[in-house]
């Protein structure tokens, strides 16, 4: 795991505990009667970065003697809403979103404000509710090297198509870097 994926993943379990978050849900297991749960909800479980991301979380999750449900809404923004709710309904003590969709998340952050659980999120910022904090990396500064990269291996000559994710925020960043002059 990457040292940015092992950062994200401490920042977020750390905050998660730090916070105390929502009503404490505990689960028994044999080794201890009572551990904080943390709800995750990623963009997607097939990419590399979150398949990455994913065993960062459990691997410092069980360092820190807390239990992870992890789901993946698979670019839908309404099923990552659901999972939002069903967080809520579970009374976990934190969640760590990625947003597939910046704007279309914010409406189902009111739950866990409502309840009083804190929600972080990780490389996709949401564009409104109650965030306790956001982890990425700078993506204006990534979209311009990216750019730069592919202008120097072409020679400074063609063109690039650059393709857009409208709805995420970190996907828009790069490419304003990238569309620069």
């Amino acid at each position: 795991m990457t040292r940015t994926l092992r950062v994200i993943a401490i920042i977020a379990l750390l905050g998660a505990v730090s916070c105390g978050g929502g009503s404490g849900t505990t689960t028994s297991t044999p080794a201890t009667s009572k551990r904080k749960v943390i709800g995750v909800t990623l963009l997607t479980q097939t990419d590399a970065f979150y398949k990455a991301l994913e065993a960062g979380i459990r691997q410092e999750a069980a360092a820190k003697g807390l239990d992870v449900v992890l789901v993946a809404c698979e670019y839908d923004p309404t099923k990552q809403a659901s999972q939002i709710e069903d967080f809520v309904a579970q009374h976990v003590a934190a969640i760590l979103a990625a947003p597939c969709d910046s704007n279309a998340i914010v409406p189902a952050l009111s739950g866990p404000e409502q309840a009083g659980i804190p929600v972080f999120t990780a490389d996709i910022a949401a564009h409104g509710g109650k965030i306790e904090s956001h982890v990425a990396s700078d993506n204006v500064q990534g979209g311009g090297l990216a750019a730069d990269a592919l202008a120097g291996f072409m020679g400074s000559k063609g063109k690039i198509i650059i393709i857009d994710h409208p709805t995420v925020a970190s996907v828009q960043d790069a490419s304003k870097a990238s569309k620069k002059p």
